[in-house]
């Protein structure tokens, strides 16, 4: 059996360190530009490799969870930001526009109908209307950038998840025999 294995490249710690930063940098400039394909691509190779490298991929997907949960934290914090913002200092409650169950959507707000909220909470003559609307119209485009990055990043958890789960089913399938057909002996209860 060992001469099996002396065919296949076996990655050291270092080595599997080096390829997940490499990883990670894929993925970073894959949500700055929008573009996932060098990461997509990168994983497609790391899965083709005889053995398929899982420490690496099991790494990578956790890091990614990671990051996806980054995300989420951050489009939370933009919309809790502005919501604090308006109740704060223009008595607006706009939670009915924005739910926090709704967290999904609220990069589809329009400013506008943000703005007709508060000057019906604190009247028409707010006197830095013209400031408060870039504010929000900042946070709304912050957040359409983060729903982007991630349906981008979901994308690429998904993928990886999915080789993953279908590289273990596979391995189970094809030696799962190898360890149920070696168990001779009794079990002690019996």
């Amino acid at each position: 059996m060992l001469e099996d294995l002396s065919s296949h490249a076996f990655l050291t710690l270092s080595d599997v360190a080096h390829l997940r930063l490499e990883a990670l940098q894929m993925f970073e400039q894959g949500l700055a530009s929008h573009d996932i394909s060098d990461l997509v691509r990168f994983i497609e190779r790391q899965i083709a490799q005889d053995p398929p490298q899982m420490t690496l991929l099991r790494e990578l997907a956790a890091d990614l969870e990671e990051r996806l949960a980054l995300l989420h934290t951050y489009r939370l914090d933009v919309r809790e930001q502005v919501v604090r913002l308006l109740a704060e200092g223009y008595a607006a409650d706009i939670t009915p526009l924005a739910p926090i169950e709704a967290i999904e959507q609220y990069h589809t707000l329009r400013a506008a109908d943000i703005m007709s909220q508060v000057r019906a909470a604190g009247g028409e003559a707010i006197v830095d209307a013209p400031l408060l609307s870039r504010v929000v119209e900042t946070s709304l485009r912050k957040a359409t950038e983060l729903h982007r990055k991630i349906e981008l990043a979901q994308q690429v958890f998904r993928l990886l998840a999915d080789w993953l789960d279908g590289i273990s089913a596979t391995t189970a399938r094809r030696y799962g025999h190898y360890f149920v057909d070696r168990k001779q002996h009794t079990d002690l209860w019996h």
